[in-house]
């Protein structure tokens, strides 16, 4: 059983006292303190003892799995060799030329996310210069972020999960932005819209000033592994205008992933 992940200031994974599980919980840490990542603070949110977190912390910045900068860690290049190795073996690159077309269609952000048991990762992005500052804010990643759950990638995922939403029912869904759904019987609706349509739609739900549009990329058993989406800025998003074709690049790209 894959333990749940948390922010950083409740801990990221337990610690299992192997040195595997410690190396991920540190990176685990790291990802999520983002420039706070110090070495007081991963030992805090990792419950591990600061002097193991020192010694495994500072092996792999020796390997370049990750990066010090004066006190601060962050992920290294080693990684970037690890995710584009990755992308390329599982198929994610064909993406990138469906991606382009919606990009050129709408002017907008086009992304591609692709989700596991507890994470979500965008792999692909397509982007004019004009788009660049928007790339930089913050996109959610953890599946019990508030702020994905509030996101039409994030909608995706919930609507293929019956499981998830059952484990998640008992908790509020949380407030992203003052137009956030916040109650399960509206949230209930909106998945139920997604499963028949395939298709998510958020209007400033995840983050004020912002919309999006997304479609489910299902592997060869129908299961949703990824989302293809356009975001962008509200008064320039269409999304009634992108529906069919993220559909199509959504078919496309699941043809091509293994």
């Amino acid at each position: 059983m894959v333990r749940g992940r948390k922010t950083a200031g409740e801990g990221v994974l337990d610690d299992d006292h192997t040195v595997i599980g410690r190396v991920f919980s540190i990176l685990d840490a790291v990802t999520a303190l983002g420039d706070r990542a110090t070495l007081g603070a991963l030992t805090r949110s990792t419950a591990i003892p600061k002097p193991t977190v020192r010694r495994i912390a500072g092996q792999l910045v020796e390997r370049g799995v990750l990066d010090r900068s004066g006190n601060v860690y962050r992920l290294g290049s080693r990684l970037l060799e690890f995710g584009a190795l990755a992308g390329e073996q599982r198929g994610y690159r064909p993406a990138t030329a469906y991606l382009q077309d919606l990009h050129a269609r709408s002017g907008e952000i086009a992304f591609l996310m692709v989700s596991t048991e507890t994470t979500n990762a965008i792999v692909d992005s397509v982007f004019g210069a004009n788009r660049l500052a928007d790339v930089r804010r913050p996109w959610p990643s953890l599946i019990r972020d508030p702020v994905f759950l509030a996101s039409a990638s994030g909608r995706i995922v919930l609507a293929d999960r019956p499981a998830l939403v059952d484990d998640l029912r008992g908790r509020s869904l949380g407030r992203a932005t003052t137009r956030t759904v916040t109650h399960w019987r509206a949230m209930e609706a909106v998945l139920a819209t997604i499963r028949d349509t395939g298709i998510a739609v958020e209007h400033e739900e995840a983050t004020l000033g912002f919309s999006c549009v997304a479609a489910a990329v299902r592997d060869s058993s129908g299961r949703v592994v990824a989302a293809v989406g356009v975001t962008g800025r509200t008064p320039t998003l269409r999304p009634q205008l992108l529906s069919r074709p993220l559909l199509a690049a959504a078919d496309a790209i699941g043809r091509t992933m293994v």
